[in-house]
């Protein structure tokens, strides 16, 4: 009806994305999306976050910082930025660019993942319990944020506490849909390598949505070496 819609072209990337996992397509729909409205820059930074879950970490900085540029006061575009950071491992710079996000918009959710994550992969514990807290108070998801809580409890060495958790959200996964990815990451967190792997096998089953990240998502690395992971990397179409 009307090819020069940007939110179309941005939609219907992430489907082929998310779901398809027609990374080349959606890469084509994405950069169509930006050619018809440049200032359009939601669509900056799901391209952003395409190129980082492909690999391609120094283009996805570059995107998502030409669509802060375009946007400097909005919060989930330096938001955005700050995610990218903390999967390129660019952890300083990200927890700089969440604080930033943060003065900006405190409610924006999506600042703290990336946040918490960097804490945790400094060995700032507490802080990143803190950070997972805090979205989780201003309505952050449940199930996201409760397994990396529980991720950073057995990279504590508190596995009795991580259990626990994980105990919880198997609970909730009885009553309502819950991710396996959110599970996986908590079985990696606790060193058991084939309950992580049969849950993104799940995953993938489910076409879960958040199995995209899984070439860079640093909570999954201690997955690398394994076969089957490789496996489900390349079933979702990601690059070795």
């Amino acid at each position: 009806m009307d090819d020069t819609l940007a939110e179309a072209h941005d939609a219907l990337a992430t489907v082929m994305q998310n779901y398809d996992y027609n990374w080349g397509e959606a890469e084509q729909e994405y950069k169509r999306a930006i050619q018809v409205n440049p200032n359009y820059t939601v669509a900056r930074l799901h391209y952003a976050m395409h190129l980082g879950w492909l690999g391609r970490l120094e283009e996805a900085i570059n995107e998502a910082i030409e669509g802060q540029n375009r946007d400097p006061m909005s919060g989930i575009m330096n938001a955005g930025l700050a995610f990218i950071l903390s999967e390129a491992r660019r952890y300083d710079w990200c927890i700089e660019q969440s604080l930033t996000a943060i003065d900006l918009d405190p409610s924006v959710t999506f600042t703290y993942l990336g946040l918490a994550a960097a804490y945790e992969m400094k060995g700032m514990y507490y802080e990143a319990i803190a950070t997972h807290e805090k979205s989780l108070a201003v309505g952050g998801s449940a199930a996201l944020h409760a397994a990396m809580i529980a991720h950073v409890l057995a990279t504590m060495g508190d596995y009795a506490s991580a259990r626990e958790a994980l105990d919880e959200l198997h609970e909730i996964s009885k009553k309502r849909y819950l991710p396996a990815w959110s599970l996986a990451i908590v079985y990696e967190g606790l060193g058991e390598i084939q309950s992580a792997i049969q849950c993104l096998q799940t995953a993938l089953e489910n076409r879960d949505a958040l199995l995209v990240t899984i070439k860079v998502w640093p909570h999954f690395d201690k997955l690398r070496g394994e076969p089957a992971f490789r496996h489900i990397q390349q079933r979702v179409g990601l690059p070795g």
